[in-house]
């Protein structure tokens, strides 16, 4: 247990983790969204253009 917790540590140290929403590292986590991407759903989301799309 121990071991494992310093290993995910040291990785966390190892790779640059700035692009991630939940601080998670994307070398590690890969299938998670860039900040970037959310950004970009956040500004598509309360656009008055796409007012009337159904969220489901």
């Amino acid at each position: 247990m121990v071991c494992r917790m310093f290993v995910a540590r040291l990785l966390e140290t190892r790779f640059d983790c700035q692009d991630s929403f939940i601080s998670l590292c994307s070398k590690r986590h890969p299938h998670q969204l860039a900040l970037k991407e959310v950004r970009k759903m956040k500004k598509m989301l309360t656009s008055p253009d796409y007012d009337h799309w159904p969220l489901r």
